[in-house]
């Protein structure tokens, strides 16, 4: 999971400067080379070239689902250490107060 998540991050980087390799091929194609070769790009339209996704956003699009969860774990993870930290904080209070 974290390594999708790192992925993710990765991608976006990748993206700000291109799309990622890329080729053009016929739709008819395209799912015999896909296994064979990953360095292609998904083509839609009656001819090939007329709209494609690079390899970087398809991997994007692949791992969003693991970083909005691991973004939610961490967040979950935020708020009960937050709440941790208060208890501790008040039992050391408690026990300066019992102290004094």
């Amino acid at each position: 999971m974290c390594a999708g998540n790192e992925l993710w991050f990765a991608m976006v980087y990748m993206l700000h400067f291109n799309e990622g390799p890329a080729g053009k091929l016929k739709q008819k194609i395209i799912i015999k080379r896909f296994f064979l070769n990953l360095f292609i790009v998904i083509s839609y339209g009656r001819y090939a070239g007329h709209y494609s996704i690079g390899l970087w956003r398809i991997i994007l699009y692949a791992v969003t689902p693991i970083m909005v969860l691991k973004q939610i774990i961490s967040l979950i993870h935020l708020y009960t250490a937050a709440l941790d930290m208060a208890a501790i904080d008040e039992a050391e209070r408690a026990n300066k107060a019992k102290k004094n």
